[in-house]
C-alpha cells in the first residue's frame, strides 16, 4: 500500500503544475509551494515563512564555511 501511495503523490496534478511553473520561471524545481515560488508568484511571505528562509540561509552559510 505504501508504494501505491508514494506513486500517487509523485503524480499529483498540483505538484506537476508547480514543477512546470518552476521550470518555466527558472526556480529550483521541487513541486512544492516554497518561498521562491511564492515570491515569484507575487504572494507575500508570512513572518514565519520569512524566519524559516532566514534560518535556512544562516544554516547554509554555516555549512559553506566548514
Amino acid at each position: 500500500a505504501k508504494a501505491w501511495l508514494r506513486r500517487e503523490l509523485t503524480h499529483d496534478p498540483t505538484r506537476d503544475g508547480l514543477k512546470k511553473y518552476q521550470e518555466a520561471n527558472k526556480i529550483k524545481v521541487t513541486g512544492t509551494l516554497n518561498a521562491d515560488t511564492l515570491t515569484k508568484m507575487g504572494i507575500a511571505l508570512t513572518d514565519a515563512q520569512k524566519a524559516n528562509v532566514a534560518a535556512h540561509a544562516a544554516y547554509d552559510a554555516g555549512k559553506a564555511q566548514d
